[in-house]
């Protein structure tokens, strides 16, 4: 299903058994990936997309494919296979919480 832009995204993240993000080109913040992490969901992602976040500890939740066979081949496996509501560590959280990541910024 491709939802297009929505004023509020979030509904449809809880709603998800997975999330995908394809991405071969472009850039910006990776905050829906982020946000779907915060939210329990399993992500499925390009190295572009994942480009920037810290994997470290997200093993379970953020899983990295380029090879498009493996990666149509993951998402069959993680629907079939995956059914487990994901847990956020309070490491993810002290990671990802705005007031810590504008303190890495130098001016």
């Amino acid at each position: 299903m491709l939802l297009g832009e929505k004023p509020d995204v979030y509904p449809y993240i809880l709603a998800s058994d997975l999330i995908i993000v394809p991405l071969v080109s472009g850039g910006g913040t990776r905050i829906k990936i982020i946000e779907s992490i915060a939210g329990g969901k399993r992500v499925l992602s390009t190295s572009l997309e994942a480009e920037g976040i810290e994997r470290d500890g997200l093993e379970r939740n953020l899983i990295v494919e380029d090879d498009w066979n493996e990666f149509a081949k993951r998402i069959i496996y993680l629907l079939e296979n995956c059914h487990d509501t994901l847990t956020v560590t309070q490491d993810f959280i002290d990671r990802f919480r705005w007031k810590n990541i504008v303190e890495k910024i130098e001016f």
